[in-house]
């Protein structure tokens, strides 16, 4: 018995591993789940760990002030030398507009010369915004950028100096931009939350020259995602600015999945039609139906305009998902059907309420 405990605990103690045997890049790794001043404070550990964090590819920075990561930043940004960067995320509070160059200095750097592949800015402070200085984004190596409460002062986001950018992500944003401008991107997000009627970032600025405001930008899109929480009130403001893009809806020759949900059919299933109308070469349609619109069906008069029926010859299947199906869904698929979508390709899916 006691040889048994012998060979136990030696098999234990050959299988057993120090942190410090692990290579550097197994330790890296490690750090990079870590905020980035966790990692930094790790250089006291030991003389081996005094550089590792140098090298971790990480940026993390969460609910500090930009004044009390000033330094940190600098070390991890500024001076990193040829260190790439896979992803930054920087979310500050309390920010205050003398500290905008700093943020920007950081943000600058990192795209340009730390080769970051995925970018998030977040500001967590009521009514003030992070402003991106007007200057071009250059980056060989950026995929994906999310942008939280900041101000966007420039007549045009161009991200063709960003051939690898496939995801933009901008939430709350104050956005002067006319237009969006990408060769590369393949999922285009913008939301907000607002029932105040003063809020600027709401604003739409008169009809727009070329008529779409964005959907246009938006044409040559292959998977595309058009929702809002329905559970909140939504500016009138907001609601005019797709009306008007509607109204000059481009054809989506390359769209092949399209998810919706009831906030599309504030005004009635114009909107959603039309979509449809300009997608021949959809192939799968998603609607999420979590409450009821204000207004479901109109007047067949109302769809005049529209070709009667469209063919979509690659749609393979339309979901509805929704809590149960009364009837003002059944309404909805009735107009599908009218419309030229074959009744056997629509699927409704009845799930909880707090699946949706």
């Amino acid at each position: 018995m006691a040889g048994g405990n012998k060979k136990v605990k030696k098999a234990m103690e050959t299988i057993a591993t120090n942190i410090n045997d692990l290579p550097n890049e197994v330790l890296q790794y490690i750090l990079s789940f870590l905020s980035t001043r966790e990692v930094v404070q790790t250089c006291v550990l030991s003389q081996r760990w005094c550089n590792i964090w140098k090298f971790v590819p990480t940026v993390h920075v969460t609910n500090e002030t930009i004044q009390h990561c000033k330094k940190l930043l600098d070390h991890v940004i500024m001076q990193r030398g040829d260190v790439s960067i896979d992803t930054c995320h920087l979310e500050f509070v309390k920010y205050f507009r003398r500290e905008n160059r700093k943020a920007n200095k950081w943000i600058f750097h990192a795209l340009s010369v730390c080769k970051v592949k995925e970018l998030r800015v977040y500001i967590q402070f009521q009514d003030f915004f992070l402003t991106i200085t007007n200057q071009a984004i250059i980056s060989g190596y950026l995929r994906k950028l999310e942008l939280d409460s900041v101000k966007l002062e420039a007549n045009s986001l161009d991200f063709t100096s960003c051939p690898l950018l496939e995801e933009l992500q901008m939430g709350y944003c104050i956005i002067y931009a006319r237009k969006i401008v990408s060769k590369s991107l393949k999922r285009l997000k913008i939301f907000w939350d607002c029932g105040n009627e003063d809020c600027e970032g709401c604003y739409a600025i008169g009809d727009h020259l070329n008529g779409s405001v964005f959907l246009h930008h938006l044409s040559h899109t292959t998977h595309m995602e058009l929702t809002n929480d329905c559970r909140m009130n939504m500016n009138d403001s907001i609601s005019t600015i797709f009306d008007r893009d509607l109204k000059w809806c481009p054809l989506f020759r390359n769209l092949k999945t399209l998810l919706l949900n009831e906030w599309f059919l504030e005004n009635g299933l114009r909107g959603v039609l039309r979509i449809l109308q300009h997608s021949p070469a959809s192939e799968k349609i998603t609607l999420k139906l979590y409450m009821e619109p204000k207004k479901i069906v109109e007047s067949e008069e109302s769809y005049g305009t529209m070709e009667q029926p469209f063919v979509m010859n690659h749609l393979k299947k339309i979901s509805v998902k929704c809590q149960k199906e009364v009837m003002w869904v059944k309404k909805i698929i009735m107009t599908l059907t009218q419309f030229g979508i074959p009744h056997q390709r629509i699927c409704v899916k009845e799930i909880p309420r707090s699946s949706m």
